[in-house]
């Protein structure tokens, strides 16, 4: 299924542009106008037209200055997102919409990074649905390093000579070193 910002915006029709407009709280000129209709996973409005869903932003700016934005995607300054007022965004590429989201303080990282804030969230070793080994084997491996090959040691616990290597290397399992 294409992501809504990336569907081609067809040929424009009167009809369709009043009514996307009355789905729009248009207010002063610096201000936001709030989509009031419904909204797409990450908060932005949807706006559907010839059987297809649009980010009502690309649709704006589509209005605004006749042009679809294409793969670029619509930021804004406003960080806003049922902000649908022109004036409040700019385009950039994924690269500057990460590096806008970073200089605004919007990403999650460091102490504000979600399993920060939820350690208990953590699915880990034997918690893991596709697991192969269990605690007790990693910690057998890991007392037989330089004792056995890493081949030897892939053969005898049925997984491949990488999954060795990061558990020896404490890329994995790293729970069990803390």
């Amino acid at each position: 299924m294409p992501r809504l910002n990336s569907i081609p915006i067809p040929s424009f029709v009167e009809e369709y542009a009043a009514r996307f407009w009355s789905y729009v709280d248009i207010r002063g000129e610096g201000e936001c106008w709030p989509w009031l209709r419904g909204r797409q996973g990450q908060g932005y409005g949807c706006f559907s037209m010839k059987h297809r869903s649009y980010r009502a932003i690309r649709i704006a700016f589509f209005l605004e200055y006749g042009a679809d934005p294409g793969s670029s995607f619509i930021c804004h300054k406003c960080d806003n997102p049922i902000c649908c007022n022109p004036e409040h965004f700019f385009l950039g590429r994924y690269r500057e919409n990460g590096q806008d989201a970073a200089e605004k303080g919007r990403t999650c990282s460091g102490d504000r990074h979600h399993w920060r804030l939820k350690p208990e969230t953590i699915k880990r070793g034997e918690q893991l649905s596709w697991t192969v080994l269990t605690a007790e084997k990693v910690i057998k491996i890991r007392s037989l390093r330089g004792k056995i090959s890493i081949s030897k040691l892939a053969t005898m616990f049925g997984v491949s000579k990488p999954t060795i290597s990061h558990i020896m290397a404490g890329r994995s399992w790293k729970h069990l070193l803390e």
